[in-house]
């Protein structure tokens, strides 16, 4: 199966990554738990994982990476670009190079899963050895010098859901500390429009916007209000 080629093609050139410069996203357990998910074939608890690293860390490329080859695997090709584009505006040159290419394959892929794929142990050993550097001390920024500060959030929620109901007095008690961005809670089944044009597939979860009104952080939501706290002062 050609999408099948396309995403063994992408796994093997992760053993490149070993040598990027490593943000503090491999100190969290569920980046390491994504990576073991990842590797057995569990694709929607890894994207779950990696969703969750990308809350507390979402500048962090690598993770990023191999969150958009979940969502590949999965079939998911819209989530999967969108990951892609985003690492393609990393300062890393080689997440750079692998984003572009991981777009252009998204191309003749079908949006479908790919039963039976067994990805290439090069992707735990890249994992690995980014670990590895970052416990030596080999750690970048995990800011991104082009992203203006956040100046509106918007979380997705429902009624019916229960990990929406579990964050919501998290957005409550996080929203006092910053006066300066608004906060905004949008019923995701009364405004289908705006679930389609921000690409939310599972709920809760928060956009954050610029002054300019850009996207700057689509993702999962934190477990608790010091993490929710922190991913808006990576964005502030």
């Amino acid at each position: 199966m050609k999408t099948t080629k396309t995403i063994k093609a992408l796994i093997v050139t992760t053993t490149a990554l070993a040598f990027t410069a490593i943000q503090g996203a491999y100190a969290a357990p569920n980046f390491n738990q994504a990576v073991a998910d990842y590797n057995a074939g569990r694709y929607s608890q890894a994207a779950a994982q990696f969703e969750s690293v990308k809350a507390a860390y979402p500048t962090n490329g690598l993770n990023r990476y191999y969150l958009a080859l979940c969502h590949q695997a999965l079939g998911h090709l819209e989530q999967a670009r969108q990951e892609y584009q985003y690492v393609a505006t990393t300062n890393d040159a080689r997440l750079k190079a692998l984003a572009m290419q991981g777009m252009q394959k998204l191309g003749g892929a079908r949006a479908s899963a790919t039963p039976g794929y067994n990805p290439n142990p090069a992707a735990v050993a890249a994992a690995n050895a980014a670990m590895a550097a970052m416990k030596n001390g080999q750690t970048g920024s995990s800011t991104n010098p082009n992203v203006m500060p956040v100046k509106k959030i918007y979380k997705f929620t429902a009624p019916w859901c229960a990990s929406c109901q579990r964050f919501a007095p998290i957005f409550e008690a996080v929203k006092p500390k910053f006066n300066d961005i608004t906060f905004q809670e949008i019923d995701a089944d009364s405004n289908p429009d705006l679930k389609a044009q921000f690409q939310v597939s599972s709920i809760p979860r928060l956009v954050f916007f610029d002054a300019n009104n850009k996207v700057i952080y689509n993702g999962g939501t934190p477990t608790t209000a010091d993490g929710f706290t922190r991913l808006i002062q990576r964005y502030k």
